[in-house]
């Protein structure tokens, strides 16, 4: 292989230009190779290492966070269903007040005036 000088002080211009740069002793050459093979997909960028697995602890911390939460979300589905009951019932108290209402007004002679469901 045949390495051009002219070559070192600029960036390849191809992948057999970089590939020639890589034989190069300089490291600043070797790194602008590097980065032209990577920047053009020839070669794959160093990945960092992949994180170590969660220990038994972790997992058991992790688990029991999202029983808690599940937890906590069947309370909150629980609670909106009594506050719908809840809510049914005050509107037929409600209905039965206002019936019962009408009832005695009617039996004390007076007209419906005023008394709506």
């Amino acid at each position: 292989m045949s390495l051009n000088l002219a070559k070192h002080h600029t960036d390849p211009t191809s992948r057999q230009g970089a590939m020639e740069m890589m034989a190069s002793d300089d490291p600043a050459v070797r790194q602008r190779a590097i980065r032209f093979l990577t920047d053009t997909k020839t070669i794959k960028p160093k990945q960092p290492p992949p994180e170590p697995s969660m220990s038994m602890e972790e997992f058991n911390e992790l688990q029991e966070r999202q029983r808690l939460r599940e937890g906590a979300r069947a309370q909150i589905v629980r609670a909106r269903e009594s506050m719908e009951r809840q809510a049914v019932r005050n509107r037929l108290e409600r209905v039965r007040f206002i019936r019962e209402a009408q009832k005695r007004s009617k039996s004390l002679g007076f007209a419906n005036h005023g008394t709506y469901i």
